[in-house]
């Protein structure tokens, strides 16, 4: 189960190698369409700053974490294992089932419903 089709570079390279290996395939992708919390945003600067200037342990970092950023853009890795890989066009051919999991916690279960939708799915 996926929440989109855009990936990990890392997970996009498992499946790489499970559609190149002579004994796996994926069959069927499962698409989480329930609703998605959206990122949250950013405080202000000022706000941001204050809470740096304010914070002991986050101001005795402030420089290191200037140096990190400044460091990570100027010498940015091009195999990074966390950048988003759209895998849309490597699950092209993968019939892809949306369905809207019952979260209780940290738990998400299909309703039966979904379940014989994903059973059907084998023989699609």
């Amino acid at each position: 189960m996926m929440d989109s089709l855009t990936l990990p570079a890392w997970a996009a390279t498992i499946v790489d190698h499970i559609q190149q290996s002579n004994f796996a395939r994926i069959e069927s992708v499962i698409l989480n369409a329930g609703e998605q919390p959206p990122p949250a945003k950013p405080a202000p600067l000022p706000i941001r700053l204050w809470r740096i200037l304010w914070d002991k342990r986050r101001r005795s970092q402030l420089l290191y974490s200037l140096y990190f950023k400044w460091d990570a853009r100027r010498c940015a890795i091009p195999n990074e294992p966390v950048r988003a890989v759209d895998c849309s066009g490597k699950l092209a051919d993968c019939p892809i089932i949306s369905v809207v999991p019952i979260a209780k916690g940290f738990t998400h279960r299909f309703s039966p419903d979904d379940l014989e939708i994903v059973r059907l799915s084998k023989f699609i």
